[in-house]
């Protein structure tokens, strides 16, 4: 567990769940016995989502510097990474009025945040296993794969 914020509510853990390893970015609250515990707001990437977002993260460095407006890359799924003011990393879905709009799930982070993500890293890549092995789900595909994959175009069904 690693934290992010300077006051320690948010954090990078690595897990595993059924089988399949997990980046949480998420904040934390202590409990009553003092101990830390996970809470509903943030985004577990997957090892592909994670490798998204280290090939955005220059990209979006870059939008939170200059203040560009709008600025928005997909992770994956149903996950983006955006700068409207603030780094968000989000759950995105389809609304019938609004098309495709972010959803109450996922984690602002700071400018000072978003570099200490930043830095963290290549320290992070050193826990995922067989991280070298996987890669980025719409490289390498033809336009009608692109398509097709529910990971790549979450929303075209």
């Amino acid at each position: 567990m690693e934290p992010i914020s300077k006051d320690k509510r948010k954090y990078v853990v690595i897990n595993q769940y059924k089988g399949d390893i997990y980046v949480h970015i998420r904040t934390h609250r202590i409990n009553n016995s003092g101990d830390y515990f996970a809470t509903k707001w943030g985004l577990a990437l997957t090892r592909e989502q994670f490798l998204a977002l280290e090939y955005h993260s220059a990209a979006m460095t870059e939008a939170a510097e200059e203040k560009a407006m709008d600025v928005k890359y997909h992770l994956g799924s149903s996950k983006f990474i955006c700068f409207n003011g603030k780094i968000d990393l989000r759950r995105w879905f389809v609304d019938n009025i609004k098309g495709i709009t972010p959803g109450h799930y996922g984690i602002s982070l700071t400018k000072t945040e978003w570099k200490k993500l930043c830095k963290l890293i290549p320290n992070i890549k050193k826990h995922l296993p067989h991280i070298d092995k996987v890669g980025l789900c719409c490289f390498g595909k033809s336009r009608e794969e692109v398509m097709n994959c529910i990971n790549c175009t979450p929303y075209v069904r």
